[in-house]
């Protein structure tokens, strides 16, 4: 796997520095910009120098299986 979409920023982390491509998806601009910038400090380039790695946030609401059927196709579309 290289790219992963997700909501768990423990798993976000996790993968992140193991130098997959991961998207975060949430409802809100600010708390997506502040997750990507602490899984950011969390993995110190010089510590975790993965090339492929990288880390972005789309807003959208996967949090239930309804908003998710909505949601999906967008997300997918943009990946």
């Amino acid at each position: 796997f290289r790219r992963v979409l997700l909501r768990s920023l423990g798993t976000a982390l996790a993968l992140f520095r193991a130098g997959a491509e991961v998207t975060l998806v949430g409802r809100s601009e600010e708390s997506g910009s502040a997750a990507v910038d602490w899984i950011q400090r969390q993995s110190d380039a010089a510590e975790y120098p993965h090339r492929g790695a990288s880390l972005t946030y789309m807003k959208g609401d996967i949090g239930t299986v309804s908003s998710s059927q909505g949601e999906c196709p967008r997300l997918c579309v943009s990946l």
